[in-house]
């Protein structure tokens, strides 16, 4: 599975927009969206990335469209990505599921084809979500290959993450804290310590222990990408490292991130905007 749709952003390309404009009301912030002003809108209809340093004909590398149902909801976001010479790289579909007039997604499914050296390798993700109050707090994915399940509560300034996954045949659990600090809607500071349990080996029990460290700082503008991500995106950073761009109200300027194992820095990474 693909990291995220809104992770375009962090390659030095160009992306443009072509967007329907409609009012709304945001259910995780309140309040009632102001009306868009020229050359924003509340809602995507596309998005295009741009690599500037190949010819015109295949400069386009990227291509998202996005479907919304007759609530306003996404219902289904499609995405071809296209190698330097104009071949097909990426195709994926993304269908959401709604119960009744929610706006939180309860599921997505995912169908991924990818192409590498003339063959073609699909795949078929499903995720399932639950949420309290506008928060996520059940959270699972799982293919033929692989499987994970989280489940979230809330407590002040931290999220209690619990949960167990299957990867390569073996059986995992994991439990961490994630301590978070928002400033203004936004993820500015969070440190978490990672506990994982791999219950495949039993004597003697192995067990890792990870910490990561994440701070952010972002620009003043509203982030156009927010309205596509809010309805199934997870409620802190993800231990791949992938940032969500589309997670924040506001536009991703800089991210640090460090993780540990073991006290030692294991790896650390920086994003620029």
């Amino acid at each position: 599975m693909k990291t995220s749709l809104l992770s375009l952003l962090t390659g030095t390309f160009l992306f443009g927009i072509s967007a329907c404009t409609k009012n709304g009301s945001d259910s995780n912030t309140g309040g009632t969206n102001p009306p868009p002003t020229p050359g924003q809108s509340t809602v995507l209809a596309a998005v295009y990335v741009v690599d500037t340093t190949l010819v015109a004909a295949h400069d386009t590398v990227e291509r998202y469209n996005i479907t919304f149902d007759g609530l306003n909801r996404i219902s289904v976001i499609t995405e071809l990505d296209t190698k330097p010479n104009g071949d097909s790289d990426y195709y994926s579909i993304q269908a959401l599921t709604y119960n009744g007039s929610d706006t939180n997604a309860t599921r997505r499914t995912e169908y991924e084809r990818t192409f590498s050296g003339g063959v073609a390798t699909i795949t078929r993700d499903t995720s399932y979500y639950a949420f309290t109050n506008g928060k996520c707090v059940y959270d699972s994915t799982s293919n033929p290959n692989w499987y994970y399940m989280d489940q979230f509560a809330y407590v002040t300034n931290a999220v209690l993450r619990t949960g167990r996954a299957l990867l390569s045949g073996v059986k995992s659990t994991h439990q961490s804290t994630i301590y978070q600090t928002f400033v203004n809607g936004d993820l500015t500071y969070q440190i978490d310590t990672l506990v994982s349990h791999d219950v495949t080996v039993v004597n003697p029990a192995f067990f890792s222990y990870q910490r990561r460290e994440v701070s952010t700082s972002y620009l003043t503008n509203p982030n156009p990408f927010y309205q596509l991500a809010k309805n199934f995106f997870r409620p802190y950073y993800d231990d791949d490292l992938a940032f969500q761009v589309g997670e924040h109200l506001n536009v991703l300027l800089h991210n640090s991130t460090k993780r540990y194992l073991s006290g030692v820095v294991l790896q650390e990474l920086l994003l620029t905007i």
